[in-house]
């Protein structure tokens, strides 16, 4: 009994601790195999994936945001005309000024363009920048906001003057062969012309019941550029602008949308043939009635007593045309477009007081390469000249290739002021640029120009706040830098290589301006410093350059361990963004036109509904109403005065009181200017 409560022995304690320890190996060791084969078919399902990876609909979304813009155009008017029509009876009941005054204006223009009027028009356009002088604090340092944001704008002049002349070139000379080609059809229509009028006599004494048609009576002479085909230059302009005026609470302001498009379609060989064909038509053919029975003197025929009833067609002259159209061959030019889209307000209130904001794209459209240069701006100012602060950002041309995002030449401005006591700061950054997509995100934070002025003389500063990639490649990053002077860098592994774009020009300056810049001038490392001092290092083990020391050690550490995971995270990731953006785009669209569609409904009730002038709208600090719709095309203006009985209803007074449109003089807003 007492054998039975006997303590177990060190040994048997030992043993079944070993025992333990193998069993929780063994299973770590399971847990570790199924864990690095679900790794390797997870790698092995998305190889598949990887390889057909997704790739951004740049053409098609640049498409959905023209239908989302033109859709939020509607709807805005919509809106205006409503808040017009619910303050219409209200105008009069009070006495001037009690109430908003309210300008609502929505103007539409289409129109073709020749090819060479519409090109300068459309060149014209992208050199017009958007206008920031209304946003209070968005002007940089010593002004130069505007004109850095400006730079890629004008950069993109050329890929449109290049896309206008290559389209010229490679078009016009095939279809003056093919003119050429078509003059030679006639020249044998005439001679069979004259050879079966001459029948007609003699020898074979036929009658003609059709001449054969000439191609140069159908072709248009009078548009040489069309004839040499050149296509024409779509135009189309959308607009809303929307103004109001309170002088009881001495508020004013005005808000609009606007969107602007040139589009050239692209030139193939079979839409020239078809432009040529829908010229010519079906030319007639040459047919004759053959004679059946001679008139004879004397046994000599001297004429024709009777004809066949039948017509025979002795020369057809449109295989010829078909024949000549094949100088067309081998055409096949892209299309091209240059969209602007702009939204702004400026709101202005007692005291000097102001609130000013602007969004703006420019994007141009050559083949499937998309470029956009967006400005977005900001800012206010307090009553008396208390405080502004305002700034603008451009992350300039932006391209998107594959899966990558990418943008060049971008800038940003801020600054702020207390104007009472004249003291205040301003900066703007240039060269700014940035890279995502499966490769990685680098983003380089370019120059900063800055001046702090509190002492009547600005303290010019200029400095840089570095940069930084990282990716499956690799991570590192520059130090900032003042007055060009920074500190030691670090780079493990590569930077995300520069995306391929189809634009020469856009590709070069990817190229030299992108996540490659220096951030700094002079670099304070201790290889640098030592140096400076004359210190060597006795060992050669590179003691002197610790930075460049640790990426020898660390590189390859970084490349077999980190580089192969991580370049599934990136590419799943990039998967799902691309995705995501081509599926927002196109339900923006889908959803702003539904959107769109209801709210012009609902307008078209608010439209018939007068407006009460009682108080003029600003716009050019006349007295008058605002008309911000100076355009051609086709407009909605509507402002009258009315007197509101108690229980006069809004239908009563569309029937008692005529509607009497005033209109006065006041500043167009335009796109950009």
């Amino acid at each position: 009994m007492n054998g039975s409560h006997r303590k177990p022995s060190r040994r048997t304690l030992r043993r079944a601790q070993e025992r333990r320890t193998a069993r929780v190996g063994f299973n770590k060791r399971k847990i570790a195999t199924a864990a690095g084969a679900a790794f390797i078919s997870a790698s092995i399902a998305m190889g598949p994936a990887v390889a057909q990876a997704q790739q951004i609909n740049a053409a098609a979304n640049a498409q959905h945001d023209y239908d989302t813009w033109n859709n939020l155009i509607i709807v805005s008017d919509a809106l205006g005309q409503t808040q017009r029509a619910i303050l219409a009876p209200l105008g009069s009941i009070g006495p001037d000024g009690m109430f908003p005054s309210i300008s609502n204006t929505k103007t539409t223009e289409s129109e073709s363009l020749d090819f060479l009027s519409g090109v300068l028009d459309m060149t014209g356009s992208a050199l017009d920048t958007p206008d920031t002088s209304h946003v209070p604090g968005a002007g940089g340092v010593f002004g130069l906001g505007g004109l850095v944001a400006g730079l890629p704008q004008y950069a993109m002049v050329l890929p449109t003057v290049l896309a206008a002349g290559d389209t010229a070139v490679q078009v016009m000379p095939k279809p003056a062969a093919t003119v050429a080609a078509l003059l030679g059809v006639d020249a044998t229509t005439l001679v069979q012309n004259g050879l079966a009028a001459a029948g007609t006599v003699w020898p074979t004494w036929n009658t003609v019941d059709q001449d054969a048609g000439y191609v140069v009576d159908k072709l248009d002479l009078g548009d040489p550029l069309g004839l040499l085909g050149l296509p024409d230059v779509q135009h189309d302009r959308n607009a809303w602008n929307h103004a109001y005026n309170w002088p009881l609470l001495q508020i004013d302001g005005k808000t609009w949308l606007v969107q602007e498009r040139y589009a050239v379609d692209p030139v193939t060989s079979e839409s020239l043939k078809q432009n040529f064909r829908d010229q010519i038509g079906t030319l007639d053919t040459l047919d004759v009635r053959k004679c059946v029975e001679f008139k004879k003197v004397l046994g000599v025929t001297t004429g024709c007593k009777a004809w066949s009833s039948t017509i025979d067609t002795t020369y057809n002259p449109n295989p010829g045309v078909e024949n000549a159209l094949n100088q067309l061959n081998g055409i096949d030019v892209p299309g091209f477009s240059l969209t602007k889209r702009e939204a702004g307000g400026q709101y202005n209130a007692f005291g000097d007081s102001s609130l000013g904001w602007l969004m703006s794209t420019t994007q141009v459209i050559v083949g499937d390469q998309v470029t956009t240069v967006p400005v977005l701006a900001s800012g206010i100012a307090l009553p008396f000249g208390l405080f502004t602060t305002g700034g603008q950002y451009s992350p300039g041309m932006v391209s998107q290739n594959g899966q990558t995002i990418s943008g060049v030449l971008g800038s940003r401005s801020q600054g702020w002021s207390v104007p009472v006591l004249g003291v205040g700061a301003n900066a703007t950054s240039v060269l700014e640029s940035f890279q995502i997509g499966p490769d990685g995100i680098a983003y380089n934070s370019g120059w900063t120009i800055a001046a702090i002025d509190g002492l009547g003389i600005p303290v010019p500063l200029v400095y840089s706040m570095g940069s930084f990639n990282f990716g499956p490649q690799g991570i590192g990053y520059t130090s900032p830098s003042f007055f060009g002077v920074g500190l030691p860098s670090f780079q493990l592994g590569d930077k995300p290589d520069a995306p391929a774009v189809d634009d020469a020009v856009l590709g070069m300056l990817t190229g030299a301006l992108g996540s490659s810049l220096p951030t700094s001038i002079i670099t304070l490392d201790p290889a640098f410093l030592l140096g400076m001092a004359g210190i060597t290092d006795p060992t050669g083990l590179g003691l002197l350059d610790p930075f460049g020391t640790g990426q020898k050690i660390l590189d390859p550490i970084f490349r077999a361990i980190i580089t192969p995971p991580a370049t599934l995270v990136f590419q799943g990731a990039a998967d799902l963004g691309t995705a995501a953006l081509n599926a927002t785009s196109k339900q923006s669209s889908q959803v702003t036109g539904v959107l769109a569609d209801l709210a012009q409904k609902g307008g078209d009730t608010a439209a018939d509904t007068p407006v009460p002038t009682a108080a003029d709208v600003p716009g050019d600090g006349q007295q008058g109403n605002l008309n911000l719709n100076q355009s051609d095309g086709q407009s909605e203006k509507r402002d009258a005065q009315v007197v509101v009985e108690p229980s006069t209803t809004t239908n009563d007074l569309l029937k008692q009181y005529p509607m009497e449109v005033n209109e006065a003089p006041v500043p167009e807003v335009e796109p950009a200017a």
